[in-house]
């Protein structure tokens, strides 16, 4: 093997397994944003391979199977996600396998450069390329955060899994009988509160009525009171006078009937 430096296949190999992992890093993290982005929406979303976990999950509870580690279900429809005939967990961790190649390559050449006791600025440089190559690699896996968002889609899954449709589906196809009973049970209440809230509606309105007809009432009935009053004196005062009257005329009519038969009498005696 011939001096890194001089050999420049080799540095040129080095420079190209660098690119290639950092290339592949950033398609890996631009999957990972996709597929983050649509489980935000997993109800409506089109993504085919997040529409194909939906569904095995769904047909497992149809077929009265329950999935109890939603996790290791996750994980391993993941491992099933495929790029270029590539895993995503091939494709996540090529930094790895750059990393072991770029060391394993410099190590080999570190050795063979003391064995033929090169200078020490050769030495220093063939520790340097590959500590620069490595740098590069690392701040790809800092810029992009592939294992981050591998960990948020992870934890948005298994949060619309767990605790959104795992419990409809355990009781619409594993407990079907129990789903019935509460809604029996639900609906039961509803009707008789719906029942009482009627009758606390009316008895409230009862009351509200009783309320304006003893208060309202009051002005209007000690008026009509009034004017019957009045209208009874005044109809008594004219009874009064309308006898006064009658007694009046019967007397005088009584004192001619009486001075009438004095004359008679006086008459026949003369």
């Amino acid at each position: 093997m011939k001096d890194l430096c001089e050999d420049r296949r080799l540095l040129l190999g080095m420079v190209i397994c660098t690119a290639a992992s950092i290339l592949l890093k950033c398609i890996c993290a631009i999957i990972y944003h996709k597929l983050l982005h649509d489980s935000r929406q997993l109800q409506t979303t089109k993504n085919k391979w997040l529409r194909a976990m939906l569904t095995k999950y769904e047909a497992s509870y149809k077929i009265r199977i329950s999935i109890n580690d939603p996790d290791c279900f996750v994980s391993r429809h993941l491992e099933r996600y495929h790029v270029f005939k590539l895993s995503l967990y091939t494709l996540e961790n090529t930094d790895l396998f750059a990393t072991a190649l770029l060391i394993s390559t410099s190590l080999l050449a570190l050795i063979q450069g003391i064995a033929g006791r090169q200078p020490m600025r050769q030495l220093l440089l063939q520790i340097l390329i590959p500590l620069f190559l490595l740098s590069l690699i690392g701040l790809s896996e800092m810029l992009f955060r592939i294992r981050h968002k591998k960990r948020c889609l992870k934890l948005q899954l298994l949060d619309y899994l767990e605790n959104t449709i795992q419990s409809k589906l355990e009781n619409q196809y594993l407990h079907p009988e129990l789903q019935k009973a509460y809604q029996n049970a639900y609906f039961d209440i509803t009707s008789s509160l719906e029942g009482q809230d009627r009758l606390d509606h009316m008895v409230q309105l009862e009351k509200m009525n009783q309320k304006e007809r003893e208060e309202k009432p009051k002005s209007t009935f000690s008026k009509e009171m009034r004017e019957l009053i009045d209208s009874l004196v005044q109809e008594e005062k004219l009874a009064k006078d309308i006898q006064q009257i009658e007694q009046e005329n019967t007397a005088t009519a009584a004192t001619k009937e009486k001075m009438q038969l004095i004359e008679e009498i006086i008459k026949e005696y003369l």
